[in-house]
């Protein structure tokens, strides 16, 4: 047929600029990290989901306040110090990850339809609760780690604070387990670990001129960083679920 009776085509969703790499990949270290090209594309893709992400960490941070309140009704504000106090101070913490981290893996399953160019709506915030043991204990190992290696040896406390950096999204869109996640990011990570260093670096420098005028400039960059983790994990091991 003579293509001009045919309809016009449209794309109704925005097509991902890069289909990433694989799992092989990111275990053999065949990937790159460009820095200004993830942030690049990162900002070009906040339109439409700023709004998602910031009332998840408004939900996120109105939950932890609730849970936070309840326990001081409990009487953990008047514990005194010892044992007691540091094990109300452990279960504090717990629970706030237990709220916090299916919040975080929510938003990096949002981000990902987006880099994906797949329709997302609010609902997918809430979807890392599914997975919320693996993801709180992944969240509770990586903490215990890095505490350890900073207490006892300084060095090994710093690889691991970015060595562990892929494990949940690893979790939710892989469907892995804890250990393997865990042991997949390091393993990928140690390849190019300055790489994603100096990526942890500019994105706080980002976040500190973001937070002169006010605070203002989080709306803007705190979703382009989620976009950005979430475009950095695609580089090194694509993106699987969605």
């Amino acid at each position: 047929m003579n293509e001009s009776y045919l309809a016009p085509q449209s794309d109704l969703v925005e097509k991902s600029s890069s289909s990433g790499g694989t799992l092989e990949d990111g275990l053999s270290g065949n990937y790159t990290i460009n820095i200004s090209n993830v942030i690049s594309e990162a900002w070009g893709k906040t339109k439409g989901v700023k709004r998602y992400i910031l009332g998840a960490t408004v939900l996120m941070y109105v939950g932890i306040f609730i849970a936070v309140m309840l326990l001081a009704l409990l009487g953990t504000e008047g514990a005194e110090p010892g044992l007691g106090f540091i094990l109300i101070q452990i279960v504090t913490q717990l629970l706030m990850m237990t709220i916090s981290v299916p919040f975080f893996a929510g938003m990096m399953l949002l981000a990902m339809k987006k880099v994906q160019g797949q329709p997302f709506d609010f609902g997918d915030i809430l979807s890392g609760f599914r997975k919320i043991a693996p993801l709180v204990i992944a969240g509770a190992l990586i903490n215990v780690f890095i505490i350890v290696g900073f207490v006892f040896f300084i060095i090994p406390g710093l690889y691991l604070s970015f060595a562990y950096m892929l494990t949940l999204p690893l979790i939710i869109d892989r469907d892995m387990g804890v250990w393997e996640a865990m042991e997949t990011s390091r393993k990928a990570i140690t390849k190019h670990w300055f790489s994603f260093f100096g990526f942890w670096l500019v994105m706080m420098l980002i976040f500190l001129v973001a937070m002169i005028p006010f605070g203002l400039g989080l709306i803007w960059i705190a979703p382009m960083f989620i976009l950005a983790y979430v475009i950095v994990y695609r580089e090194v091991f694509g993106i699987e679920s969605v």
